[in-house]
Parts: structure tokens; sequence; C-alpha cells
């Protein structure tokens, strides 16, 4: 893993609000090549590709975005999110997905949190790849 300090940002995307006594299976993922299609115009930063980012609300549902990050104003059609600047952890996932993602996500907290000095800040978490890596951007600071 590494660290990564990064300046605040926005993404532009489609959203769905998945509850949160239900499995994780976002009703999005069966038009995934749809929306990328509709959001890849956007993307017009150096952070650029195809983001996946879960912010969870209050009430434990979780807001998922297929989105990009972009500077472009936001379409009607589309939803937009501010993320602030901040310390990420970026974990590497290596397999088949999704099987290598579940399992990283599962060392991050079961291994990783409890022995790193660090935790979990409440903003977006963010799944950033393409065709050969897949990365997951965790926001943290050190404990106190």
């Amino acid at each position: 893993y590494r660290f990564i300090e990064k300046e605040a940002f926005t993404i532009v995307g489609k959203k769905e609000t998945v509850a949160s006594e239900v499995e994780f299976n976002p009703k999005m993922w069966e038009q995934l090549e749809e929306i990328e299609g509709t959001v890849k115009p956007y993307d017009n930063t150096s952070f650029s590709g195809m983001l996946h980012v879960s912010l969870t609300n209050e009430n434990g549902d979780i807001d998922y975005y297929v989105a990009t990050a972009t500077t472009h104003p936001c379409p009607k059609e589309l939803e937009c999110l501010d993320i602030p600047a901040q310390t990420w952890a970026v974990f590497q996932a290596t397999g088949e997905m999704p099987d290598a993602l579940l399992k990283t996500w599962e060392r991050v907290y079961t291994e990783w949190f409890p022995t790193s000095g660090y935790e979990l800040v409440e903003s977006p978490e963010l799944i950033r790849g393409d065709e050969t890596t897949t990365e997951i951007w965790v926001p943290v600071k050190k404990k106190k």
C-alpha cells in the first residue's frame, strides 16, 4: 500500500442508494458499460479513469456512484459530489475480480486498520481501475 495526499476534487456520474439491510449489489451494475459511456466525456483531470465511489449515510445506506473526476459543470442528468482534500491509503487488488477486491477490502479492515496507527475518515471510499490494475482508495488519518 501507499499513502497519497490528494487535493479536493469533484466527481460526476450516476448515483444509486443501496439499502444497508440488503447485500451490496447495485442495479446500476446491469448497465455499467452504458453508464461509463455517458460519464466518460466528463473525464478531464489528471485523476483520470472510472471511479466507483461509496459513501455511507448516517442511516447505514450507501450512496454508490459510477463516476469520473471532472472540472465541468454538473449536467442535469447526472449527480456530482465534492470530495475534500485528504490523505488516502491506496491498496492494490490483484487477481480475479470481484474476489480479489473483496479479499483486499477484508484484509484492509481486519488486518491493516487494527495495526496501522490510522483510522477511517468520514468520506467516500473509491475503487479506481483500468484493464490491468484495480486500486482501493480509503480516506484515513493518524490515530490520536
